[in-house]
C-alpha cells in the first residue's frame, strides 16, 4: 500500500497490513497543513522491523509536530515525540530549516540489540535487550543530543574474529560530542 498525501508520492517505509491514514491536507500549496493519525500492522525500514506502528501528529507553519510515533514488537517498545522544523510547501527552497529549533524526544525499551548489526559493520553479530533514552534539542545545524543506553543479556562477534562475548552488559551516557561507558562486562563464550 503506497499512501498518497496530496502531493509527491509516499517512499518511505512501507505498511505490509492493513493502515490507516489522517485526513487529507488543507491550508494552501505555500502554507499546507495536515493533520496524521497513521496506523500499521507491520513496517519494515532497512531490515528493521515493527510488528505494530502508530503515528499521531500535526504539520502546520513550517514544523512538524509528533504527538507520538510509537512502534512495538515482541514486547519492545519505541516511542518518539516532540517536533522538528521542515517546510513541505511548494515554494519552500529547502526542506530543512537549518537554524530553527528542533526538540525530539526517543525512548526505547527492550529493543532487539540484534539490528545493531545491520549498522555497525564492525560487529558480524549482535544480540540483547537495550533501552535507550535521548533527546535532541538545537538546530538541525547545531543538534544537542543527550541521552543513556543500557544492554542486558547481549551478545556480540565482532567481524573478522572467532571469540562470542556473551552476557554483554554496557551502561553508558552520551551527547553529541562523546559516549561515556559506565560499565561494562560480559563473559567470553563459545567461538562464532
Amino acid at each position: 500500500m503506497t499512501p498518497v498525501f496530496g502531493g509527491p508520492q509516499y517512499n518511505g517505509p512501507q505498511p505490509g497490513g492493513p493502515a490507516a491514514y489522517g485526513s487529507p491536507p488543507s491550508g494552501t500549496a505555500g502554507a499546507p497543513a495536515l493533520a496524521m493519525h497513521v496506523t500499521a500492522s507491520s513496517v519494515a525500514y532497512h531490515g528493521v522491523e515493527s510488528a505494530t506502528a502508530e503515528l499521531v501528529g500535526n504539520y502546520a507553519a513550517r514544523r512538524l509536530t509528533l504527538e507520538h510515533l510509537d512502534f512495538a514488537r515482541d514486547g519492545a517498545t519505541t516511542h518518539v515525540e516532540g517536533s522538528i522544523p521542515i517546510d513541505l510547501s511548494l515554494y519552500g527552497g529547502h526542506a530543512t530549516l537549518r537554524d530553527s529549533p528542533v526538540a525530539l524526544k526517543l525512548r526505547m525499551v527492550d529493543a532487539d540489540f540484534s539490528v545493531a548489526a545491520l549498522f555497525v559493520p564492525e560487529f558480524a553479530a549482535s544480540a540483547g535487550k537495550l533501552n535507550v533514552t535521548a533527546d535532541l534539542s538545537g538546530t538541525p545545524g547545531r543538534p544537542v543530543v543527550t541521552g543513556s543506553l543500557h544492554l542486558k543479556d547481549g551478545i556480540l562477534r565482532v567481524a573478522g574474529r572467532d571469540e562470542v562475548l556473551e552476557g554483554l552488559e554496557v551502561d553508558a551516557s552520551f551527547d553529541e560530542h562523546r559516549v561515556n561507558v559506565t560499565r561494562i562486562a560480559a563473559q567470553e563464550g563459545k567461538k562464532g
